[in-house]
């Protein structure tokens, strides 16, 4: 049985009309009515007022289809209640955490011109593919654009960012990074060759790499972060 006809036998057996039940919540009677025919589900708010109006659990009267969306309003929301609520009933979402994707792209290709910075999105991470010395605090994602990483990632895929701070000692250590290349964003594999020198390389072998000494001023670069985890596409 649906969340709509949970609220509508709830309601009838209350003796209450639509029209009525819908004074009380304060709500349209059409809003009652796409309750009911799950048309539009009740926010969060309103589940815990029909809960308290109808005597039906609360966790009855949830979308399950929507629950992912009702989980990132309640992060986005900062609302405890409901994030509390949510993992009661939900236990594996106290296995997640939430990294902000930001509107950034970052290039698999010739490079993307940074651009202010705008968190778009909530992705909800299980913290079994993050290893614990990566702060949730400092982890960012991004959406790849372009092919130069291909197979590592694809046009689409989105990489998670763990963001160096300005002051953190960098570890000279080949792997994959976001970088600033000559104000483009860019996610490549760093090797480091030596000194101050460095070979920017693409995983697509049509790309050539780029050699780079760090301490040349005439172009602009900076590594920003180290990717520690992929979402494929598929």
């Amino acid at each position: 049985m649906g969340y709509g006809e949970i609220i509508r036998r709830a309601r009838e057996k209350k003796g209450l009309s639509q029209e009525e039940l819908a004074k009380i919540l304060g709500v349209s009677r059409v809003a009652i009515t796409n309750y009911e025919l799950e048309k539009n589900p009740p926010t969060y708010e309103n589940v815990k007022k029909l809960s308290e109006i109808l005597d039906i659990p609360e966790q009855f009267l949830f979308d399950k289809s929507k629950t992912l969306d009702i989980i990132k309003k309640a992060i986005q929301d900062k609302d405890p209640d409901a994030l509390s609520f949510l993992k009661s009933q939900y236990p594996a979402i106290s296995e997640t955490i939430e990294v902000p994707l930001l509107n950034h792209e970052v290039s698999a290709g010739h490079g993307i011109e940074p651009f202010e910075t705008e968190v778009i999105d909530t992705l909800l991470i299980d913290k079994e593919k993050l290893l614990p010395e990566y702060p949730p605090e400092r982890l960012k994602g991004l959406k790849v654009r372009g092919n130069s990483m291909e197979p590592y990632v694809k046009n689409g895929d989105i990489v998670i960012m763990y963001r160096f701070n300005w002051d953190e000692p960098l570890e000279k250590i080949d792997d994959i990074y976001v970088i600033n290349y000559d104000n483009q964003l860019m996610v490549k594999q760093i090797q480091f060759v030596g000194g101050s020198k460095i070979r920017i390389v693409s995983i697509n072998p049509t790309y050539p790499p780029i050699e780079l000494d760090m301490d040349d001023n005439q172009v602009f670069f900076a590594i920003l972060g180290k990717v520690v985890l992929r979402i494929l596409r598929g």
